[in-house]
């Protein structure tokens, strides 16, 4: 075999060889994709930021109803054709979760008071079904008005209504008389006590919703 022929099989197992690694690269890599890959989260931080989402701000009226130090407050929201009307879904809204907030913090404000001061003492005097259903105090809220309103027009011409209420004390003064005279509570539950309580328990439902 002269050295020509030699060195063309030698040329030919060469480039063939290199064409067998070059498919097979392609077999392993992305087709038509180009750019760098997106790593999976190595550390805790990253895994937590992956799946965390994108954070909503809160509405105007949202953030009113949750500042610290005020009177118990609620937000609501409404959508109707009609200004007047999506306003009063969202007050209608706002009074139903104002009614669950005064559930929560009545029942409270009492066990705590009871921790405080009667340990030991039966809480059956308040514990009636009737007591711990939010229904029991949307009665105090029919005359609720906003303390904030924002008004958005959507592009569909409908009304996207923001609302924030707040209970004065007068309420709050009422809440206590009809829940003495309707549980007819055994203990010296003081009407400024009561507020303090209320106030206390705020705190903590804030906090929580924070």
């Amino acid at each position: 075999m002269s050295i020509k022929r030699v060195l063309f099989i030698i040329a030919a197992i060469s480039i063939a060889a290199v064409g067998l690694i070059s498919c097979g690269g392609k077999a392993v890599s992305n087709q038509g994709y180009s750019g760098t890959t997106q790593s999976a989260p190595t550390t805790k931080a990253q895994a937590s930021a992956a799946t965390r989402g994108v954070k909503l701000e809160k509405e105007e009226c949202e953030e009113k109803a949750l500042e610290a130090g005020s009177p118990p407050r609620e937000a609501g929201s409404g959508t109707a054709d009609d200004e007047a009307f999506a306003v009063n879904i969202a007050l209608l809204d706002a009074r139903s979760k104002m009614a669950q907030q005064l559930e929560v913090l009545t029942f409270g404000a009492i066990t705590n008071f009871f921790d405080k001061y009667k340990k030991g003492d039966s809480r059956s005097s308040y514990n009636h079904s009737e007591m711990r259903q939010a229904a029991y105090f949307e009665r105090f809220l029919n005359n609720t008005r906003p303390i904030c309103k924002n008004t958005y027009v959507k592009e569909n011409g409908e009304y996207n209504v923001y609302v924030a209420i707040e209970i004065d004390d007068g309420i709050m003064s009422q809440i206590h008389n009809q829940i003495s005279k309707d549980a007819e509570m055994d203990i010296d539950f003081k009407e400024h006590v009561f507020k303090e309580e209320m106030k206390d328990m705020r705190q903590k439902f804030l906090e929580g919703k924070r």
